[in-house]
């Protein structure tokens, strides 16, 4: 907003004429540069509504750092009136927008003199510039606040589910070992039917039938047992004893292997249910497990992906503060500020700074390569590295002679001479040749007398026309081009998570549905046996 801003002021000033590059004629030209100036200024105005939107649900802190409150706009001297107005970063960049459309109604007298033009530049190259700043850096603080917040949140339910299963399975054992070893209980709960009473009735009248006709026998036999006793009071009495003894001992260690062998069998049957407990138990572990390590990588993935995107959308903002700040400084003869410094030792500091974030992005590029899509890692290998004129088509614009711009596809031939065909050896050649281009007119403005021919002659140069004219018609749409393949990458990264986060759900359930179908499986095997059990006792009443 700010560049086009100091196009249509120069223009208007009889400054520069490097209007022609749009249309010789100089009316059309203003126009074209109007449209543009109104189109940054509704981007502006939209993108600070959608964040301030959008952050209205975040705490107390967290909106004060991204919208901050203790904007300062600098107003036109009036005596008895304020000549600073503190304001919210919304309210501030509204008043910047209201500014701008007020300079749109007369576009011929945007001039340096303008009060809205000197409102405009002094509050948006520092205080609101300063502003936007700090709500970037708290935007990508509680972007990682909110990564590592996520993360440990799926920790502790992690954490907590675990504890839950242990604690189940020390709860549960018992009572699954007495429903194993009391299954009539266990019927009654779900039969209401008192199955064991009704056997005991029946054992009842058995062991009463039993004894009566047992009686009777022992009656009937009472003289021939009595006869038997006789003889075997004149039996040998050492050899009576004896054999007591070994009936005796024979009798104890039976008893004693019996209930060995009861305690062998209850140990085994109880460590086989512990065991299929347990693995039912990792099962489930593992479902929980799964799914944080997915989320963990998920996470921190996407954390990598917005970190290159911001690095790629910063690209084109920061060639146009270059260069805007790269004219302010001509302009004003190195009298202008920007961010409340000077404007040079801003310039100085900003090749380097633009140097190291681009190196950042082609190692953020080469570090999620297997993480892109083929279509990104093609294009931006392209563009960045190859010929750039053998991967897009790029456009200009002609006056077609009825006050109207036609947009035209600029040739290959014509896109490999721009710039001395720097455009073949890829966008990364093409921006560090821009850099010394700029540093060169930045030096040798330093080198000159600095008079106002010398100003008119810098803002007039070839190069500083030439590098604006690659900046939007060259790298602006390249730039804009990846950052589009990358958006529709992550799009696509999302719904992929989220199909392996359905395809897992469905998985556990499966698994949660194929473990109730056996445990009702076995139910009804022991009900079955248990009711068989009961009918072979009662058939025979």
């Amino acid at each position: 907003m700010n560049l086009k801003l100091n196009d249509l002021m120069l223009i208007n000033e009889n400054i520069t004429d490097n209007y022609t590059q749009i249309s010789p004629n100089r009316t059309i030209a203003i126009y074209t540069y109007l449209d543009q100036f109104l189109n940054s200024t509704t981007q502006l105005k939209n993108s600070q509504t959608q964040l301030s939107l959008q952050t209205a649900g975040l705490s107390y802190e967290s909106r004060q750092r991204i919208n901050p409150e203790n904007v300062i706009l600098s107003l036109e001297s009036i005596p008895d009136l304020p000549s600073k107005i503190s304001y919210n970063i919304w309210e501030a960049v509204m008043q910047i927008v209201v500014y701008a459309y007020r300079l749109a109604e007369t576009p011929f007298q945007i001039i340096h003199q303008n009060p809205y033009v000197q409102f405009i530049s002094n509050n948006c190259m520092n205080s609101v510039m300063s502003a936007l700043q700090e709500s970037t850096d708290a935007i990508i603080y509680e972007s990682d606040k909110t990564r590592e917040k996520n993360i440990d949140i799926f920790m502790y339910l992690l954490i907590a589910v675990s504890c839950a299963l242990v604690l189940s399975m020390g709860f549960l054992l018992p009572v699954i070992r007495k429903a194993k070893y009391n299954k009539q209980e266990v019927f009654e709960l779900f039969t209401h039917r008192k199955i064991e009473k009704c056997i005991d009735d029946q054992l009842k009248k058995c062991r009463w039938f039993i004894t009566k006709y047992q009686a009777q026998a022992e009656n009937q036999n009472y003289e021939a047992e009595l006869q038997d006793n006789m003889i075997e009071e004149h039996t040998h009495i050492p050899e009576k004893e004896m054999k007591a003894d070994d009936d005796k001992q024979s009798e104890y260690m039976k008893n004693y292997k019996k209930q060995k062998k009861k305690w062998k069998q209850i140990n085994t049957n109880f460590g086989v249910l512990i065991l299929k407990f347990s693995v039912f138990i990792l099962l489930i572990e593992a479902f929980f497990l799964f799914n944080y390590f997915i989320s963990k990588q998920f996470l921190d993935r996407v954390s990598l992906i917005t970190k290159e995107l911001r690095y790629l959308i910063s690209r084109q903002p920061d060639l146009s503060m270059l260069l805007l700040m790269e004219k302010e400084l001509f302009y004003s003869n190195n009298t202008a500020k920007f961010l409340f410094q000077d404007v040079k030792d801003i310039i100085d500091q900003s090749y380097t700074v633009q140097y190291e974030s681009y190196q950042e992005l082609l190692k953020a590029f080469s570090k999620n390569y297997n993480t892109h899509s083929d279509t990104y890692n093609k294009a931006f290998e392209a563009l960045i590295y190859k010929d750039s004129c053998d991967y897009m088509t790029f456009a200009k614009y002609i006056d077609n002679g009825n006050q109207k711009l036609l947009r035209i596809e600029i040739s290959k031939e014509d896109c490999k001479a721009i710039n001395g065909g720097i455009l073949q050896k890829g966008l990364y050649n093409s921006v560090v040749k821009f850099w010394t281009q700029m540093q060169q007119l930045h030096n040798d403005f330093f080198g000159s007398n600095r008079t106002q021919a010398d100003i008119v002659k810098f803002l007039n140069h070839q190069k500083l026309i030439q590098s604006e004219v690659i900046s939007e018609r060259i790298f602006e749409p390249s730039h804009w081009e990846l950052v589009q393949i990358l958006k529709s990458d992550i799009d696509q990264y999302f719904n992929a998570e989220f199909r392996l986060y359905q395809a897992v759900f469905i998985i556990f359930m499966l698994y949660i549905l194929t473990i109730y179908f056996l445990i009702w499986r076995i139910f009804m095997k022991h009900l079955v046996e248990e009711l068989w059990k009961a009918k072979s006792v009662l058939r025979y009443y």
